[in-house]
């Protein structure tokens, strides 16, 4: 997204893109280092980024755990299991800078260059000393290739992420041009410099599930591994791109390890042990009860809360739309009132998290109350596109279900009992059964049994209402095979969003991704009024319309109670060893681990063995 740049006579650009220098007054075609999504680059001349530690040591080794296993190194299909981060490997034209909301600064590309007036194209000037790990140039062509590969048999997520490119050419060997659909699309101009880059070289792997890594340029390659097992990155010591500003402080250890665990109970036992390094807290019981074992009462682990200030993801149990039974509002209605989070919080979680109730909480882009004149006048063109019920919750949106917290949960089960009555339901005995005479009955798809604690309850309010409801439990591999192919009826799921919304909406909720296997738009959504508003936020013209924009899809996506909101928390909290280090300035969108370093107290001997 973007502001339309100003054509009256100014020496500076303060909408979407911060200068590299003072163009004549009349200039259309400019140059540019750096690139906001409506604001100033904030660091555009800066000697570093603010959460970087330039006098970090260099050396040792950063080990994590990971969830499940492995099967492939190629992060540009959605076949498989990929291995985790391989962003490491593989770089972007920019890279995002990790405390704005969306500001691009140089990376493959050392300049952009691109008409002010017409924003149907933008030319990437590549950085004559990027290469890639073996030592080749990084060119257009490589870039040419890597999107033409993606648009014709990338991961489906790409092709509606990049489905306003309209042609990518390699003008020379250090320059290529982007071509977009129409002029109206300010943010793609910033999207396609987010994108991976590999080599033309791998033509015939490119879409191949396969453990011999892609080539890339980025700061680590691929080392020892065991899918299942362990995976090691190793720092690249040729690493062309270490003095450019979003690298000085980077990439600090030699070795990134990541072990991976198929529970998450092993896995925090492992941490306990010395076996890793540093863990994402994401289990309240854990942080609560759990973090009194000896190494953190003799100060050899730390465990700290740290408050960020993006959008909480949306963790929610989803509701397959492709499923007859999920159409119908009501039923959506009442399988989000059988919910009972404030006795989850209390009993299970020891009041650690906060309820869900928007896609983009704790953001300024959070619907709160009713619509603001701005957002009506926003949504009133959309209303004939959407049913009664949904129309009456949009305009007077009411509070996410509240229970009394004593597990009984029985105000809501009455009231949702009643809307399904509503929708043409009916009893025989205790059993629910359809409009058509049918039990109802609900799968809920799961992919570890250390989930079921979380699983059960709402299963057990399920069963209150006569629904027939029971827990699948497969392995991660088949879990992603069946989500991939939409091939369950409900299923925990998770809904990340970012301060800048925009293209990438389509395939989190467009019609066209909803029959598209491999898609984010796991729900189903088919919805024209979502459509048409998806159209307009990727155009949005300046930050304050993009804000209206994306709270009229908050309640647009609220409304129509799609999901079913579980919870979720506004910090991260995580324990480390003392033998890594953070900066004394953490991002305030990010945790920033690849500005941490390897301290100089001494490891645990299970670390130094690992790391050796």
């Amino acid at each position: 997204m973007g502001s339309w740049p100003p054509k009256c006579a100014q020496i500076s650009l303060l909408g979407l893109i911060g200068w590299a220098f003072v163009v004549s007054a009349h200039a259309k075609v400019v140059t540019v280092t750096a690139m906001a999504h409506n604001d100033t680059p904030a660091h555009m001349n800066a000697k570093a980024l603010p959460y970087a530690n330039l006098s970090a040591p260099q050396g040792g080794v950063l080990s994590q755990a990971a969830n499940g296993t492995f099967d492939h190194f190629n992060p540009f299909i959605d076949q498989g299991s990929a291995a985790t981060e391989l962003y490491l490997v593989h770089e972007s034209l920019m890279q995002q800078s990790l405390d704005e909301a969306f500001s691009m600064y140089p990376l493959l590309a050392e300049s952009a260059t691109y008409d002010t007036t017409d924003a149907s194209w933008i030319i990437y000037n590549l950085n004559p000393k990027a290469r890639f790990s073996d030592g080749s140039r990084v060119t257009a062509k490589d870039v040419v290739f890597t999107y033409e590969s993606l648009l014709s048999k990338g991961a489906i997520f790409y092709r509606n992420y990049l489905s306003a490119v309209k042609s990518v050419t390699a003008l020379d060997a250090q320059r290529v041009r982007f071509d977009f659909q129409d002029a109206s699309n300010e943010e793609i101009k910033m999207v396609v410099a987010q994108i991976p880059i590999t080599s033309h070289k791998v033509d015939d792997q490119f879409d191949k599930v396969s453990l011999t890594p892609l080539l890339g340029s980025g700061p680590y390659t691929v080392g020892r591994f065991q899918p299942g097992r362990v995976l090691n990155y190793d720092k690249n010591p040729n690493y062309w791109g270490k003095d450019l500003l979003v690298n000085l402080g980077a990439n600090n250890f030699d070795r990134l390890t990541f072990r991976y665990f198929r529970s998450s109970e092993v896995a925090f036992e492992a941490f306990k042990a010395g076996q890793y390094a540093l863990r994402e807290e994401n289990k309240a019981r854990n942080w609560a009860v759990n973090y009194t074992f000896p190494a953190v009462k003799q100060g050899l682990v730390k465990k700290v809360e740290i408050e960020n200030f993006r959008p909480m993801v949306m963790q929610a149990f989803i509701m397959n739309q492709r499923k007859p039974l999920f159409r119908d509002i009501r039923v959506r209605e009442a399988l989000t009132l059988a919910y009972d989070f404030e006795w989850m919080n209390r009993t299970l979680f020891y009041s650690g998290y906060r309820r869900l109730h928007s896609y983009f909480q704790n953001s300024e882009l959070e619907a709160t109350g009713k619509p603001s004149a701005a957002e009506l006048a926003t949504l009133k063109p959309l209303l004939p596109m959407l049913g009664a019920h949904q129309k009456q919750r949009l305009l007077n949106p009411q509070p996410i279900p509240v229970s009394d917290g004593s597990g009984f949960n029985r105000s809501n089960l009455l009231k949702a009992r009643k809307l399904l009555l509503e929708a043409g339901f009916a009893y025989r005995g205790t059993q629910l059964i359809d409009p058509k005479g049918k039990p109802v009955s609900i799968e809920l798809l799961n992919y570890t049994s250390d989930l079921n604690r979380i699983f059960l309850p709402y299963v057990q309010n399920l069963k209150r209402l006569g629904i027939d409801a029971e827990i699948r439990v497969v392995d991660m591999p088949q879990f992603s095979e069946r989500v991939r192919n939409f091939d369950f009826d409900m299923m925990l799921g998770q809904f990340a969003q970012s301060l800048s919304p925009g293209q990438e909406q389509i395939d989190y909720w467009g019609s066209g991704a909803a029959d598209q296997p491999g898609s984010r738009n796991i729900i189903g959504l088919k919805n024209p009024a979502i459509d048409r508003l998806i159209d307009q936020i990727a155009k949005a013209e300046n930050r304050k319309q993009l804000v209206t924009l994306s709270r009229s899809l908050d309640r647009l996506l609220v409304s129509g109670a799609y999901v079913v909101p579980t919870y979720g928390t506004p910090s991260t909290r995580v324990a480390y060893w003392r033998s890594v280090q953070p900066p004394k300035v953490t991002p305030k969108y990010a945790l920033g681990l690849m500005y941490w370093w390897s301290s100089d107290a001494p490891a645990p001997a299970k670390l130094k063995q690992r790391a050796n």
